[in-house]
């Protein structure tokens, strides 16, 4: 990154924005875009759907450059089947602004007030009043209501035809049913194993931990999520590995890769097992 730029600090974000109308590939190049369009922010990619935005700053020029980042993960909401961005860390108020609205998703009130003007007072400035305006011919006088009969007051309204929108499919959910009994719902991102942690460059959705006296399972032995192309697995470099058992054989999953899977599909994990299906 270049020069810090003379700039104030970013306002802390940590939402979801919801996204009804753009795929998970469409939303990530909405948000790279506007981060990227003044050139204030490096991107870095740590996976498929997840990035580190990172600023450097300059309070004032005497004072000392700053960094802020914003971790950025994107994926599908399996209740409703639209995308879903989740935003932590710091932005501009104007880009957080500027990603929400390039996004289609609620734009709550930021927070953050604008610094206050430090300079000379501004002149005083008084505009001219406009000029009066007359109405076209036939048309009523300010304060007047249209004449009766056809084309005023008591003339019937029609509304334009309106096509109505054919419902489209409902997208499938995908659920986890683990050896023990419990189930979870897939969403953005399932971290399984003796005492799952999430990364500081990632977002998850639900930790899920299992009991293993053996001690065959990691303390963060896999993940699972979904995106576009649909369920996967990765196994985070476990001590015993992780397989999806398919009646040809057991596929053993590289550590770190993801692998897509056919449902309903059953993962191994140390001495455990899991099933992927649709509700």
């Amino acid at each position: 990154m270049g020069e810090a730029d003379v700039a104030g600090a970013g306002v802390a974000v940590r939402e979801f924005v919801p996204v009804v109308a753009l795929a998970t590939g469409e939303a990530a190049e909405r948000v790279l875009a506007v981060v990227t369009h003044a050139g204030a922010h490096q991107v870095v990619r740590h996976g498929p759907s997840t990035y580190r935005l990172t600023r450097r700053y300059r309070p004032m020029w005497p004072l000392p450059s700053r960094t802020e980042t914003c971790d950025v993960s994107i994926g599908v909401d399996q209740a409703t089947g639209h995308t879903v961005v989740y935003l932590e860390g710091r932005l501009p108020a104007g880009t957080l602004h500027a990603v929400r609205l390039a996004l289609g998703g609620t734009v709550p009130t930021v927070t953050a007030a604008p610094p206050a003007y430090t300079g000379p007072p501004m002149p005083a400035m008084s505009m001219p009043p406009p000029p009066p305006t007359s109405p076209p011919a036939g048309q009523p006088q300010a304060g007047q209501l249209p004449a009766a009969g056809p084309g005023g007051w008591g003339a019937a309204v029609t509304a334009p035809p309106t096509t109505p929108m054919a419902a489209g499919p409902r997208p499938q959910s995908i659920a986890v049913e683990f050896d023990d009994g419990r189930r979870a719902s897939l969403g953005l991102l399932i971290l399984v194993g003796r005492n799952p942690a999430a990364s500081p460059d990632e977002f998850a959705a639900q930790l899920v931990a299992v009991d293993d006296d053996s001690r065959s399972v990691s303390k963060t032995h896999l993940a699972l999520g979904c995106d576009e192309r649909g369920a996967w697995v990765v196994d985070r470099h476990s001590t015993n590995g992780t397989a999806v058992l398919e009646a040809a054989g057991r596929m053993r999953c590289p550590p770190g890769e993801r692998v897509y899977l056919r449902l309903p599909a059953t993962v191994r994990f140390g001495d455990r097992t899991l099933r992927v299906v649709t509700d």
